[in-house]
């Protein structure tokens, strides 16, 4: 019993360990929300990659933004530079010209007006059906094969991780657990038991008695004369 106990506070320490831990990366992981898209000149090609960032406000008042991957610290976009994603974040690009200058990017293109319409409509051919179906095959396959981030990965492992969690605890606890019901059985086993025995006593001392009754009738009717 005493190494059942054991076993038991191992098992939660390390699952609370595991939940304590998860809870961290994830709290930090969620002041990282907006995103800046960081784009590198090299050999007249550019590579860009996806990064997120945090906005740090200092004791003296000057506002910062916090690279996660990239790890820099730099100075803030203008406003015109920035742009809002569906959920409210901030969407902001940035070409890197050394190692620690980031010049934000501005996009002036509009849609909205009639000449851009007109040039795209005149210029910009649209895509055949065939050539969207393999658009949107590719784009699938892609999110099929994209890689999971770490919050992701923790809540598709929080069920499974309960489920095991239930599984070892019912091995641990499972005579405790099946005791009482066992206790229960034999009970009403014997209970069961008990009460056949006395309907067939019972029955028969039914039996005797109505036995014992017609031998005593025929007993008292000999010497009799029918009646006529």
């Amino acid at each position: 019993m005493a190494d059942g106990s054991l076993l038991v506070a191992i098992t939660w320490s390390l699952v609370g360990i595991v939940v304590v831990l998860a809870g961290i990366i994830f709290m930090f992981l969620q002041k990282y929300k907006h995103t800046a898209v960081i784009k590198d000149c090299v050999n007249k090609n550019k590579i860009v990659a996806t990064d997120k960032f945090r906005i740090i406000t200092n004791k003296d008042g000057t506002t910062w933004w916090k690279l996660l991957k990239t790890k820099k610290t730099i100075i803030p976009a203008p406003q015109e530079c920035v742009e809002i994603t569906k959920k409210g974040k901030y969407f902001v690009q940035f070409y890197r010209i050394e190692e620690d200058t980031f010049v934000p990017c501005k996009d002036n293109f509009d849609p909205s007006t009639e000449e851009v319409k007109k040039e795209i409509s005149e210029n910009i051919q649209p895509v055949t059906t065939n050539q969207r179906s393999l658009m949107i095959n590719q784009y699938q396959k892609a999110e099929r094969n994209r890689k999971k981030s770490i919050s992701e990965l923790i809540a598709m492992a929080v069920p499974y991780a309960a489920l095991v969690m239930i599984v070892v605890m019912f091995m641990l606890f499972y005579g405790e657990a099946v005791q009482p019901i066992k206790e229960m059985s034999n009970e009403v086993g014997d209970k069961w038991i008990s009460i056949t025995e006395n309907i067939e006593e019972v029955t028969r001392n039914l039996d005797a008695v109505k036995n014992n009754r017609q031998h005593l009738t025929g007993e008292e009717g000999l010497g009799e004369e029918p009646p006529n």
